[in-house]
């Protein structure tokens, strides 16, 4: 056995140890100012006398089921504590139930793998938020209260697939049925999860708590994965659903089909950081939304995510501090910062009306206020970035900011601190007031048909929009064809050249012909400073020419290689954006390269020579992150040069 645990820990890195150790959680913890620190586990070393292998019981990687061998491992246990050690190996197994002061250890090599459907046990014992039965988790507590937990294993390698894809396609075949998680613990506290891979899991991946009966829960360094949702792929697969208070998520990866990390009913003093998002529906709050406060979302990176921050309830699941009403309380105090996001369909989403919102605000009644009504207020979103929205014909979908109240009860005092999101449509603001802009926000509509899809009953202060768009193309000039440089543009735009070209459109509207070779100037109106520029169009080569890529070879100074900002030689349209350092300022030059290139070029412009501040850095969870947006007394509080502020601006004593 020491031999065992010696090749164990020799393995392993820093952070993944065969043990109780959890010095390194006490050293991340990143506890926010004013909050509890979470609890961790408390367990004695583990020695060879506590530590428990499953072969030892009987368990065989040529057996269709091992459940029986690794409870009877589990139950060895004693009551002061131990570990139990799943080799490397691939192990079939029913559903397993742990116990308080364990370690749970997957080695290296080592996958858990559920039962195939059809053959996995069903259970009367577990009953739902809903008051259904459903097959029983994988692994979980049963009915008992269990405290000091550790699941852990060795990295990407040691994994617990739970074979979901019959699952899946039972839903798709219209079989409505609940299945079971792959990890839940429902009552107890002080329980940490680390360095493993969920695969596949039939139903949600990771959930901790349950009705608020359990807390005290750390997780990190652990992947999740299955396919996104939709015909084929997944459903209800949420990566960490949270049903109880006071949680630290960090440096994990969740590319799932449900949201990817989701706090629920119960959750409170919920800390997540350092979080990589791939498929699923966001970083999410509710539905369930009873007392449900003081959560901070930050340093996360959205790689296609349908949603990025997603907060939504309806009329029968949250609260609010409305007078005579019960003590569910509002939806309050939460925190959204230092995050970014790539191709995102809906940035950034706040709803009361959660899968009722009706397409014309006017078409929702009022409603009486009731003990579950919800309330949201007091939300701070601050500096975000979000590009590549997709275009989305539905109301609900592609909104840089969605927001949706109740006529009854609007969502008030939620501020946009240097948010910057690019979409293909405007805001959606409806049952909403106080919401401000601070900070130098840009939400900007590429489209151009306006900033806003809708507004309706809603109030905003402070200035959304800091950059505004200037195309130059065959519409936005006077200039007629065959005339000498330097060619004008609306707004007091000049493009010149010292190379004698003249002014040509492109047969294909509304694009301008740029000689290749020929490096060109855009002299700036006074005050005016760009931040980036998208240059868009085509290789205008002719068709006798073999088809030879072109590119832009240089742009404000720097030179660009031949693989960088490409024009094909088929001579399809595409868009190139280039943002800039800094901001610049009188003039900007660029070089086309190889052909000639048919452009329409379009101008980030701003009215301030530093334009707007880049989203913070989340390179370590040891970062210590912009404290300038803390809690104190239980409200957020912005801190500036020694002075206090609410997150309207206004400063307090």
């Amino acid at each position: 056995m020491k031999k065992l645990l010696f090749v164990l820990c020799t393995l392993m890195p820093a952070i993944a140890l065969a043990d109780s150790d959890v010095s390194a959680e006490k050293a991340s913890q990143n506890t926010p100012e004013g909050w509890t620190a979470v609890e961790l586990p408390s367990i004695p070393a583990i020695t060879d006398a506590n530590t428990y292998n499953i072969t030892a019981y009987g368990a065989s990687t040529s057996a269709e089921d091992n459940a029986s061998a690794i409870q009877a491992a589990i139950n060895a246990v004693p009551s002061t504590g131990g570990m139990v050690v799943i080799p490397a190996g691939t192990w079939m197994c029913g559903p397993i139930t742990v116990k308080s002061k364990l370690v749970l250890h997957l080695a290296a090599g080592a996958t858990l793998k559920l039962l195939p459907y059809g053959t996995y046990p069903s259970d009367n014992e577990y009953q739902d938020y809903r008051g259904s039965y459903k097959n029983k988790n994988f692994i979980s507590n049963g009915s008992n209260t269990i405290n000091d937990i550790i699941i852990e294993g060795e990295g990407e390698s040691s994994v617990i697939d739970g074979q979901g894809a019959p699952w899946w396609k039972e839903i798709d075949d219209g079989n409505k049925f609940d299945r079971p998680s792959l990890i839940r613990l429902t009552k107890g506290s002080r329980h940490l999860f680390r360095n493993f891979k969920l695969l596949n899991s039939p139903g949600t991946n990771l959930t901790l708590g349950q009705s608020g009966n359990a807390s005290h829960f750390t997780v990190h360094n652990v992947t999740i994965k299955a396919p996104k949702s939709g015909t084929g792929g997944s459903h209800n697969t949420d990566g960490i659903p949270i049903w109880g208070p006071y949680a630290n998520i960090y440096d994990c990866y969740i590319d799932t089909g449900d949201d990817n990390v989701v706090c629920d009913s119960n959750s409170r003093y919920i800390h997540a950081w350092d979080i990589t998002c791939g498929a699923g529906h966001g970083m999410s709050i509710g539905s369930y939304t009873e007392k449900t406060h003081h959560i901070i979302y930050e340093g996360i990176d959205f790689q296609g995510t349908e949603t990025g921050f997603r907060i939504k309830t309806s009329n029968d699941r949250s609260g609010n501090d409305y007078e005579g009403t019960s003590d569910n309380g509002s939806v309050h105090d939460l925190i959204f910062r230092n995050s970014k996001m790539d191709g995102v369909l809906s940035p950034i989403v706040l709803t009361c009306l959660y899968d009722s919102d009706p397409a014309n605000p006017a078409d929702q009644p009022s409603s009486d206020i009731t003990v579950k009504t919800p309330e949201f207020k007091n939300f701070l979103f601050q500096n975000i970035t979000s590009v590549n929205t997709p275009a989305y014909a539905h109301f609900k979908n592609g909104n840089p900011i969605y927001i949706y109240g109740r006529p009854e009860s609007y969502i008030h005092d939620i501020t946009f601190d240097n948010v910057q999101i690019e979409a293909q449509k405007g805001m959606w603001l409806a049952y909403c007031k106080d919401i401000n802009f601070i900070n130098g926000c840009d939400i900007l509509n590429l489209a151009g048909s306006g900033d806003f899809s809708k507004l309706y009953e809603a109030t905003y202060t402070g200035k959304y929009k800091t950059t505004e768009t200037v195309t130059l193309n065959v519409n936005s000039t006077s200039t007629t064809k065959g005339a000498d440089s330097p060619w004008t543009f609306d707004g007091g735009y000049v493009i010149s050249n010292e190379g004698g070209k003249t002014y040509d459109p492109s047969a294909s509207a509304p694009y301008v012909k740029f000689s290749a070779g020929v490096q060109y100037t855009i002299s700036l109106p006074k005050g005016v400073y760009v931040k980036a520029v998208t240059f868009d169009g085509f290789n205008n080569r002719k068709d006798t020419d073999p088809a030879v890529d072109a590119y832009m070879k240089e742009v404000n100074g720097t030179e660009y290689a031949a693989t960088d900002y490409v024009f094909p030689g088929d001579k399809s349209t595409v868009s190139h954006k280039i943002d800039f350092a800094t901001t610049v300022a009188d003039k900007l030059t660029f070089t086309p390269a190889v052909k000639q290139l048919c452009l329409s070029i379009t101008l980030y412009t701003t009215d301030t020579p530093t334009g707007i501040e880049a989203v913070q850095s989340t390179e370590s969870k040891a970062q210590n992150f912009d404290t300038k947006k803390v809690i104190l007394g239980g409200k957020l509080t912005i801190l500036k040069n020694n002075k206090k502020f609410n997150i309207a601006g206004q400063e307090q004593q």
